[in-house]
């Protein structure tokens, strides 16, 4: 299992590398080739080093480089117009003008985070955006809608209540998928059957696969000295005890329960990308695959950002250039969402162990967080941490 595991991520990363090469390549004018070779030279190479790869065109001190934006713009070097990024975004961002009566509107939807059960909080709600999608499908001002998914799956019972929201809401009106950094196992199962679906070049998507997860602490709470007392009315009733091991009839049922709900993921694949049923299996048991290697598998449509999935659902309804964007209340613009990023950053904790505290906090969370998602899960069995 170790060795297959580490040939898929071995795999999706050296096509990701060729993403990141390729776009540099033909951005700068290079060899993809020339380029991996200078990556195998140096960890990272200085700015002169840099220019004389034709990585850059030189460096300059901030000072040179306004002067440069002032000629540009036939500005005097001391009267640059200059605006810092909050009033940037405030102008160019995502707080679109109400629409006025009459104008058509495409509205956007998220899927930002891990998929659970019931409503959502920091996480992806099954009952919250089922709740949303249903809303836009009733509401008659919605010409066409698109889901951001950047999520790496989660509840598989969660996952399936999205998708037949957006099954539902096909039937009325056109549904584009725009996937972020992330949207594998179930970020792939509630994106599978939309009308069209973009991603990035390098988004992880895939992992067609599901399994179950149930704790089981009697080992750490006899080593702690807990005896836990259970009174049960029936063979099975602490079936989803975790203070005791499962037995071969219950471990048999659940294994029965994921095997059925892999099956269902291979119907809702195949039906929605319009695939056999045996290929969907043979590209799915879990694998991760890059937004290219995904189109090149019919796991996508097209490949393109959130901007381009507007674009093709508007035009999928049939709108001209006058319609108007919907973004989700309470979704912030994109200053706040950079601060949010920032603001997540672990804070430094000094000696060793406070380091193991941290990780076993961070082991214990992670459990919980598995634990609480639901009985069959719709994620990758491991975590993705891809560092650009």
């Amino acid at each position: 299992v170790e060795d297959h595991r580490r040939q898929v991520l071995a795999a999706l990363g050296e096509d990701l590398a060729a993403v990141i090469l390729d776009g540099a390549a033909a951005g700068r004018g290079r060899d993809p080739a020339a380029l991996r070779e200078l990556t195998e030279q140096a960890p990272f190479l200085t700015a002169g080093q840099a220019a004389e790869a034709g990585l850059i065109d030189g460096e300059l001190p901030f000072d040179a480089v306004l002067d440069r934006l002032a000629e540009a713009v036939g500005a005097a070097a001391d009267d640059l117009p200059q605006i810092d990024l909050a009033d940037w975004i405030e102008v160019c961002g995502r707080d679109e003008p109400r629409p006025r009566p009459g104008r058509s509107v495409v509205a956007v939807a998220y899927a930002e985070g891990e998929i659970v059960d019931g409503e959502s909080d920091s996480e992806v709600g099954g009952a919250t955006l089922a709740r949303e999608l249903r809303r836009l499908r009733n509401d008659p001002d919605v010409a066409a809608v698109v889901l951001r998914v950047n999520s790496p799956g989660g509840s598989a019972a969660a996952s399936e209540r999205i998708r037949r929201e957006i099954e539902l809401l096909r039937e009325v009106k056109p549904v584009v998928v725009s996937m972020g950094d992330l949207a594998a196992s179930g970020g792939y199962w509630i994106s599978c059957t939309a009308d069209r679906i973009f991603a990035r070049p390098g988004t992880i998507t895939g992992s067609i696969g599901v399994f179950g997860v149930f704790p089981n602490v009697a080992g750490l709470a006899d080593k702690a000295g807990v005896s836990p007392q259970v009174v049960r009315i029936g063979e099975h009733a602490d079936a989803d005890s975790p203070w005791r091991r499962k037995s071969e009839a219950e471990l048999g049922a659940i294994q029965a329960e994921v095997d059925a709900v892999y099956e269902a993921f291979l119907d809702r694949v195949a039906a929605g990308r319009g695939l056999d049923r045996e290929v969907v299996h043979e590209i799915g048991q879990g694998r991760v695959w890059s937004g290219r290697a995904a189109l090149e598998l019919g796991l996508v449509d097209d490949l393109g950002g959130l901007d381009a999935a507007i674009a093709a659902a508007a035009e999928a309804a049939g709108l001209d250039r006058d319609y108007a964007v919907r973004w989700p209340a309470g979704q912030g613009g994109l200053f706040e969402r950079l601060l949010a990023e920032l603001e997540q950053e672990e804070q430094p904790l000094a000696g060793s162990e406070a380091v193991v505290i941290r990780r076993l906090a961070g082991g214990a969370a992670a459990a919980a967080r598995l634990a609480a998602a639901g009985r069959v899960q719709a994620r990758p069995p491991f975590r993705i941490d891809a560092r650009f």
